[in-house]
């Protein structure tokens, strides 16, 4: 079975770097879904366990994402994200090529909320948190069953668009009295992402297991302002089906 062994071996080189590397911040990488459609009527569901990378008390958050290919070339796709309070939804276009080769065009609209992990030994009290919103573009590139053992897919995506956040900052200051106290304020901060996706299927001609990894890179608007907190590296892995 050398296909498996040479799968597993890219598997370990993918997700190693997000392991060591990934972060905690108000924004996480979404590992987003990359559909890869390739005909007409065809609908995919998939589910994906995500590394836990906020105070949430679970060992992973979990996510659900559905795309159909409404005709030759339009189609939708959605994602919910509850762990990490994150909704999005698009729509646009695919185009399958020759040898299993497809490219897709989509924009979307996200909406989000989370919260900074205690680093840097500061109080709770003084983490960052806030709620985002990004209306982005979304381009999808791949390759369907490379091998016919395994069925290995393998697809790229790179999602750009503008992420305006409301972040709510608290600050330690002494009172009169020696006492300490906070002061929240809650601050606008607008910047470009950036976020490219790359993703590994392999199983059978429906039934695929997957492996993702995500970069994200937040270019602020306002440098010399409030910016938003992120995380830079992450990785899920899931398991989807084509009916």
């Amino acid at each position: 079975m050398p296909y498996i062994v040479k799968t597993v071996r890219i598997l370990f080189v993918l997700i190693l770097p997000a392991l060591l590397l990934s972060g905690c911040g108000v924004y996480n990488p979404r590992v987003v879904h990359i559909p890869l459609l390739s005909q007409r009527g065809e609908v995919q569901l998939e589910g994906a366990a995500l590394p836990t990378t906020g105070n949430q008390k679970v060992p992973a958050d979990l996510r659900a994402s559905l795309a159909w290919a409404v005709s030759d070339h339009l189609a939708v796709a959605a994602s919910l994200d509850p762990f990490r309070n994150y909704t999005q939804g698009m729509a646009g276009f695919y185009f399958p090529q020759a040898n299993n080769f497809v490219w897709e065009l989509y924009v979307g609209a996200g909406w989000g909320w989370g919260r900074e992990s205690n680093i840097g030994g500061r109080e709770p009290w003084t983490i960052p948190e806030g709620s985002y919103r990004t209306v982005f573009l979304q381009a999808d590139a791949g390759w369907l069953n490379l091998t016919r053992k395994g069925h290995l897919d393998l697809g790229f995506s790179l999602k750009a668009g503008p992420l305006e956040a409301w972040i709510r900052h608290g600050e330690i200051y002494t009172e009169a009295d020696g006492s300490f106290a906070v002061k929240y304020t809650t601050v606008n901060s607008t910047s470009i992402l950036l976020e490219p996706t790359a993703e590994l299927r392999f199983g059978w001609e429906r039934l695929k297991f997957n492996v993702k990894v995500g970069y994200c890179h937040l270019v602020s608007l306002h440098p010399a302002g409030y910016r938003l907190s992120y995380s830079r590296l992450a990785f899920g892995a899931g398991i989807s089906y084509r009916f």
